[in-house]
């Protein structure tokens, strides 16, 4: 597998949404993936030119917990940084307030 070269890209929020979550799990040690949209415009946007056609704009994220307690830990954390909560114990709005995050 080869990797790409996805500098200047990216808009800057969603780099910006990429480092803070990255930073959060890796500091509660809880491995991640982007997925859904935004991790299929990545790969055949960026990567062979596909045009981006989506109907929503929110950023999705599979983020491993081992226990109730650690996706405490973690949603607590969120909302430290500036995540704001949903109706949807599992979906946060991101600082910035331009995409919404759904951690899986």
């Amino acid at each position: 597998m080869s990797s790409m070269n996805l500098s200047r890209k990216i808009d800057q929020p969603t780099i910006d949404l990429f480092i803070l979550v990255n930073r959060i799990t890796t500091t509660l040690n809880m491995p991640y993936l982007i997925e859904g949209a935004t991790a299929r415009d990545l790969v055949y946007h960026h990567r062979f030119g596909t045009p981006v056609k989506r109907a929503t704009t929110d950023v999705d994220f599979g983020i491993q917990v081992s226990s109730w307690k650690e996706f405490e830990s973690l949603s607590q954390t969120l909302v430290s940084e500036g995540f704001k909560t949903t109706k949807s114990a599992h979906s946060f709005l991101c600082p910035n307030n331009t995409k919404q995050t759904k951690e899986a």
